[in-house]
């Protein structure tokens, strides 16, 4: 590995662990450039892949409780089946 090529994987993973693991290779690339690598996409998702780094990815806010009018619609069967037995 060329010394140029060491500086850039140091970067890339400087850069990563900068923006708390959530930016994957496009938003890296962007980032590099600007300090002065020439790097495509390509060349840097091979490196976080080689270093063995993935992006968090933003998940889109899912209710997870349900609401109590959905409660209140649904029959209580269990009451009904013990009133039978």
């Amino acid at each position: 590995m060329r010394l140029n090529q060491r500086g850039m994987f140091d970067n890339i993973k400087a850069l990563y662990w900068q923006h708390k693991a959530r930016l994957g290779a496009p938003s890296l690339v962007h980032d590099i450039r600007g300090k002065g690598y020439d790097v495509s996409k390509r060349t840097a998702s091979r490196i976080l892949q080689k270093l063995g780094l993935r992006s968090k990815v933003a998940r889109k806010f899912k209710l997870r409780v349900a609401p109590k009018l959905f409660y209140n619609m649904l029959p209580n069967t269990l009451v009904s089946a013990s009133a039978f037995l």
